[in-house]
């Protein structure tokens, strides 16, 4: 030890020697230390450290992990970094605790771009991180802000990463429940020409035409609006299409335990449901009651913290089920009206094609008869035609003394109706108490017959039966009668 203070000694003597009064008259002050690249790069801001800890404190031993997440957000919810971090990050429920050093830095200094517009690719689980804080309302002052900053973010997002559209729709619909926003904004991301094709179908019986046809193309794989027999005949396809599945409607209930809704698309379930699933998400205390309606088959509610959802859960994709159906109607159409191009039919069931055709025959039926010409009747001018019979009547009556000649028929009342002459004398006769049966008799004509014809012929000009036939005694309508008579006459 007294060598090496003597070698220090001898050492120290030369230097001072060789230095002279330069050496003995320099201060020293302090420098700071020039730090390298690797130095810097190993940096971390005094505020990391500080997050950390809330992760290691006492009361976080008994918290759950989203508790701990929305303290450590809140906490760092203004921060600001700037640092170039290439590297990358890849989590499963990602979250400031998974990340270490480097990745914490490339995270806040991405999120500081993303807050002054700038959204950049990145690792999606940062994505996810970014998207858990705005469910959180970590670092916006409202739900409407969150919710802004969600879907501007989303909307921007998905084009470098579509896979955010499997959970950000969902959670956006549940944001605006959870948070009490108004629905308007987010009709296009609960489906809502889906739903709203569903809603139509399965009030068949009351939406109206139009709106039902609309659905059956928007829920059908068959696409019938590219069949070359439609594009000639719309208006027909469209009612006779309606019809079938209004009837096809009926006969599921009737007959089955199942209604055609259900087996063609699947049963809409009422049962729990977890506000933002596969998200990080931490409630501070129970949600009020509620009640909240997006339409008839979206609903959510709410008791003692407890959430339930109405929804319909069956695919979403187009019926091929449906598409058969549409498809089958096309097919016989086809083949009734004689189209040129036939369908090669599917193995179909019997019930359908019984409606099918039913509804179709039924539907020519009534075409036809609106086709028919119809006969105006002018009722003002019969009371002139009895007159005028009257007068002719009275100038050929002759005086029997002065010249004895056969007495004239009495003038015939003008058939100025669709009825043929037998119709017409039948009626005549039944509506003034005369024998109708012998004159019936005579002609050889069944009485149920002539009644359907007659109810057929008058049903355009009175919109009903005139005649009330049981297979026994045909009477004439009450409400009819002297509207009847005014236009048989006698």
């Amino acid at each position: 030890m007294a060598d090496s203070k003597e070698l220090i000694n001898i050492i120290m003597t030369e230097i001072r020697k060789n230095a002279g009064k330069n050496f003995e008259s320099s201060v020293y002050k302090d420098e700071p230390i020039i730090k390298t690249a690797a130095q810097m790069a190993n940096y971390l801001p005094p505020q990391y450290r500080e997050m950390r800890k809330i992760a290691r404190s006492h009361e976080a031993y008994s918290k759950s992990a989203s508790w701990i997440f929305c303290r450590q957000g809140e906490f760092m919810k203004d921060f600001e970094d700037d640092f170039d971090y290439h590297g990358e990050f890849f989590c499963y429920y990602p979250n400031y605790n998974a990340m270490n050093d480097l990745q914490l830095r490339g995270y806040f200094a991405w999120r500081t771009k993303v807050r002054k517009g700038k959204i950049e690719p990145t690792s999606l689980s940062y994505a996810f991180v970014y998207i858990y804080e705005l469910i959180n309302l970590i670092g916006v002052n409202s739900p409407r802000e969150g919710f802004d900053a969600l879907l501007d973010f989303w909307t921007a997002y998905r084009s470098f990463d579509a896979r955010l559209d499997n959970y950000v729709k969902r959670w956006l619909v549940d944001f605006a429940v959870y948070y009490g926003l108004d629905f308007s904004e987010i009709s296009s991301l609960t489906d809502d020409l889906f739903e709203k094709s569903l809603i139509a179908f399965m009030d068949c019986r009351s939406c109206g035409q139009s709106e039902l046809f609309d659905a059956l193309c928007s829920l059908s794989s068959y696409n019938i609006l590219n069949s070359r027999f439609y594009k000639e005949n719309s208006e027909d396809t469209e009612m006779i299409l309606c019809r079938v599945i209004v009837k096809l409607a009926e006969y599921y209930e009737k007959n089955r335990k199942t209604t055609l809704f259900e087996k063609l698309f699947g049963k809409i379930i009422d049962g729990p449901y977890y506000m933002f699933s596969s998200a990080i998400f931490y409630e501070n205390g129970r949600h009020t009651d509620c009640d909240v309606e997006i339409n008839k088959i979206n609903s959510y509610s709410c008791r003692n913290g407890s959430w339930r959802c109405k929804r319909f859960f069956g695919s979403r994709s187009k019926s091929r089920d449906l598409g058969a159906v549409v498809k089958a109607v096309d097919c016989e159409m086809r083949e009734a009206y004689g189209f040129k191009s036939a369908l090669k039919p599917e193995k179909t069931a019997k019930v359908l094609i019984g409606i099918i055709r039913k509804e179709i025959n039924e539907f020519l039926e009534e075409k036809k008869r609106n086709a028919a010409p119809k006969i105006e009747i002018d009722m003002s001018k019969l009371q002139g035609i009895r007159t005028a019979s009257e007068i002719t009547g009275k100038k050929l009556i002759v005086d029997e003394e002065t010249e004895e000649i056969a007495a004239p028929d009495e003038p015939k009342p003008v058939n100025n109706t669709e009825l043929s002459d037998d119709e017409f004398a039948f009626m005549q006769k039944m509506l003034y108490g005369e024998d109708y049966e012998s004159f019936l008799h005579k002609k050889g004509i069944m009485l149920s017959v002539i009644v359907d014809c007659v109810n057929e012929k008058l049903f355009d000009l009175f919109g009903d039966t005139v005649i009330d036939f049981n297979g026994d005694v045909p009477e004439p309508i009450e409400d009819y009668i002297e509207e009847l008579k005014g236009i048989i006459g006698k």
